[in-house]
């Protein structure tokens, strides 16, 4: 945490005093609030075995390689950049912080003597500072997940120490002491951790309880099959050779010579398969014996994959943005050449394009949208010149459409 906090120079932090209209001293206590907090958010979001590969994999994916640390001062000092990093930090706020990063940032606005809108700033403008020097940290360490687990557990204790107890309480983290503590205490703090996390765990136990429960029920069958199989005894044949009768299925043509079965003599001992307890009516062995004709199963109807459906109720006077856009299911953009032919007349004729997400596809459809307006300012449109609207009604295959003003 103090390392993070030392890469920021005391020019980027005049920088953003006046980008925000703020004095030095309330930008500094906010700056360092909204590092410790997020800080602890991302701790807190590694707490177990599951969530400390996803941070990894979000480290990797995402591209936290620490050249933020280096590039910040140059970023505070240009508006435009300092929008677009804190447009990229909001969605990674909401997306560890989730719904209590409103509250937390009012909070800091507090404390610091700030507006709340420039404490949601600069704990946006956290976000990509401190996940650069974790992933920075991991990359020059060559840490496992579980290891960068074990690392950011252990500055849990300095970072709790250092936000305020109202901060604390809306993470819903403890207050730990600053002194050398116990495994009892360790063992404590942990618990408190993931004292939310009690859904994730029975997701963990659920199949185990399952499975016994299916092994339970495949025993107790074959137990129960086992005692109603027919028991086989040996009888002594008290009919003449004369009245033994051959079974019917013994007629059935057959493709080579046959040959005569002797009937066995008197004294001889047969097998008598013995009638179950459901068969009431004794069985005549001299009467003809009628098989019943067996109906052929049906085969199940093979698995036929149900057809894919892009239903498009783009609303009226929107135009839908192509799916070629998207890497499917996903808001990275693959193809760029789709929506180039947006970028002329906002550039030349400084025009404003309007991105309305779709409710109907889904939450992809917001970070969809933003993943756009990132493209277009790569590309030298003007951030005024490009909003996001409210998610409208409707649903197309992209999951967003739009309108060009002028």
């Amino acid at each position: 945490m103090t390392s993070i906090k030392e890469s920021v120079s005391d020019v980027a932090v005049k920088n953003l005093a006046a980008y925000l209209g703020e004095d030095i001293n309330g930008t500094k206590l906010g700056l360092d609030l909204g590092i410790s907090t997020f800080l602890a958010g991302v701790i807190k979001f590694a707490a177990t075995d599951k969530t400390g590969r996803n941070l990894m994999a979000i480290l990797n994916d995402g591209g936290h390689t620490g050249d933020i640390l280096n590039n910040f001062e140059t970023f505070s000092g240009n508006s435009e950049k300092s929008r677009l990093l804190e447009t990229i930090g909001g969605n990674i706020v909401n997306h560890f912080l989730k719904d209590k990063s409103s509250g937390i940032a009012e909070k800091i606005a507090g404390h610091a003597g700030i507006q709340k809108k420039s404490a949601d700033t600069l704990l946006h403008l956290s976000a990509p500072l401190v996940l650069g020097f974790v992933g920075k940290k991991a990359r020059e360490e060559n840490m496992s997940a579980g290891a960068l687990k074990a690392c950011l557990y252990e500055a849990t204790d300095d970072v709790s120490g250092a936000l305020p107890s109202t901060i604390l309480h809306a993470l819903n983290l403890p207050r730990f002491n600053r002194g050398k503590s116990s495994p009892l205490s360790h063992y404590n703090a942990v618990k408190e951790l993931n004292k939310d996390r009690k859904g994730e765990n029975w997701s963990m136990i659920l199949p185990w309880v399952l499975l016994l429960f299916v092994g339970g029920l495949i025993y107790y069958f074959s137990r129960t099959k086992a005692i109603r199989e027919p028991q086989v005894v040996e009888k002594k044949a008290d009919v003449q050779p004369s009245e033994i009768f051959l079974p019917a299925d013994t007629t059935a043509e057959t493709t080579g010579p046959q040959t005569a079965t002797p009937a066995p003599a008197a004294t001889d001992t047969v097998k008598v398969i013995s009638v179950p307890k459901e068969v009431k009516e004794p069985v005549n062995h001299n009467e003809p014996v009628v098989r019943k004709e067996e109906v052929p199963k049906k085969e199940a109807p093979k698995n036929v994959p149900e057809e894919e459906t892009s239903e498009d109720t783009t609303p009226a006077g929107l135009t839908g943005v192509p799916a070629a856009v998207f890497a499917r299911n996903s808001a990275e953009v693959v193809g760029g050449s789709a929506i180039q032919s947006l970028i002329t007349p906002l550039k030349e004729g400084r025009k404003k394009l309007v991105l309305t997400p779709l409710r109907g596809s889904g939450r992809v459809a917001v970070d969809r949208a933003y993943a756009i307006r990132d493209y277009l300012l790569e590309n030298g449109v003007q951030l005024s010149q490009v909003e996001i609207a409210s998610p409208g009604k409707g649903k197309n295959p992209s999951g967003v459409a739009y309108r060009i003003n002028n």
